[in-house]
């Protein structure tokens, strides 16, 4: 980066050249711009920009009137912003997302020290509170917030009871209430969960349970990651068990086979 920024400064090109050199800075300012709307605007770029220009306002009409240590804040994170953004355009190569760690708190603190301006120097006296309940909604969306409280937090694995859970619900929703019955390979050999699922929840949502013989079957297929080919030879033993017509695999990793004779 220093060999670049000398050569420039002496021979006014890097060794790429001046239209190089324009090319990289506009990427950096756009990688800049884009982390903003990331961190500030949920991506979205007409809000973000809308921000942008916000602050910009902000600061250029009130920033006489500050207080010292607040101009001394701005200062510090307008040049740690121009250090990043001049340092990496003559440092040519990937920004990885680790070099831009800090760079969301800049953000932060200066869209605070722009709503903390309006609030104070203008005569717009509830304008911060007003662009703080809009970003809160912008970045925390109520209604998609609601949605994903009652989403799990994690999948897990097929020794999850609401996996297993799900496993009998999909079951039942294919036999379409018509008899069947249903084979388990799981690592640990017993099926002790699946016999208790198919007799006590089964039949208590569905009012039927599974048949001893049936043409219809489900193979429930636990993950085996320790030794995958017992699975694999386990499928072999029973590869005549019934024509497969159709495989469903869950993101827990459990794979049901619908059968038929």
């Amino acid at each position: 980066m220093t060999n670049a920024l000398i050569k420039f400064l002496t021979e006014g090109k890097s060794s790429g050249g001046l239209n190089e050199i324009i090319a990289v800075f506009l990427n950096r300012v756009n990688i800049l711009f884009d982390f903003f709307n990331s961190t500030i605007a949920l991506e979205n770029k007409t809000t973000g920009a809308i921000l942008l220009l916000f602050i910009i306002l902000s600061i250029v009409f009130f920033y006489k009137k500050s207080e010292d240590i607040i101009k001394k804040f701005i200062l510090t994170i307008s040049i740690m912003l121009l250090f990043f953004l001049f340092g990496t355009t003559f440092f040519s190569y990937d920004i990885w997302p680790h070099y831009l760690v800090g760079v969301p708190v800049l953000f932060l603190l200066i869209l605070s020290i722009s709503i903390y301006l309006i609030g104070k120097y203008s005569k717009l006296y509830f304008a911060p509170i007003i662009i703080v309940v809009i970003l809160f909604y912008l970045n925390l969306n109520p209604i998609t917030l609601l949605k994903d409280l009652s989403k799990p937090l994690w999948v897990g694995d097929a020794s999850v009871y609401r996996n297993q859970k799900e496993v009998i619900d999909y079951v039942y929703s294919q036999a379409k209430g018509k008899d069947f019955k249903y084979v388990v390979y799981t690592p640990p050999v017993y099926d002790y969960p699946y016999q208790y699922m198919f007799k006590w929840y089964g039949p208590r949502k569905y009012n039927y349970g599974p048949q001893v013989q049936s043409d219809l079957a489900f193979f429930i297929l636990e993950p085996d990651t320790q030794y995958p080919e017992r699975l694999y030879n386990w499928l072999i033993e029973r590869k005549d068990d019934g024509k497969v017509i159709k495989v469903k695999q869950f993101k827990s990793g459990i794979i049901i086979q619908e059968r038929t004779n």
